[in-house]
């Protein structure tokens, strides 16, 4: 089983962590980009077993969609160690 959240564009999403709530809440107008992302990961943290996923867009305008895919990027320092509470 996994755990599949729709995360804001800019949300920071971490492997050892749950991925932050978001409610979400689309618009824009014609000729705009609208971005958000889905974040999975297992929802046992014991299971091991490799995931493959296969997305698939059931979407009269789907021809308008792209999509990337976001591997895990190790990072030495996310945010600056003085950084406030915004960050």
């Amino acid at each position: 089983m996994l755990e599949l959240r729709v995360l804001s564009p800019i949300a920071k999403a971490f492997p050892l962590e749950a991925p932050p709530a978001c409610t979400p809440r689309f618009a824009g107008l014609r000729n705009e980009v609208i971005s958000f992302q889905l974040a999975y990961r297992p929802a046992d943290p014991d299971w091991s077993e490799r995931t493959y996923l296969r997305l698939e867009i059931d979407s009269p305008i789907r021809d308008h969609f792209r999509v990337r895919r976001v591997k895990c990027v190790p990072v030495r320092m996310p945010a600056l160690t003085n950084a406030d509470g915004h960050y």
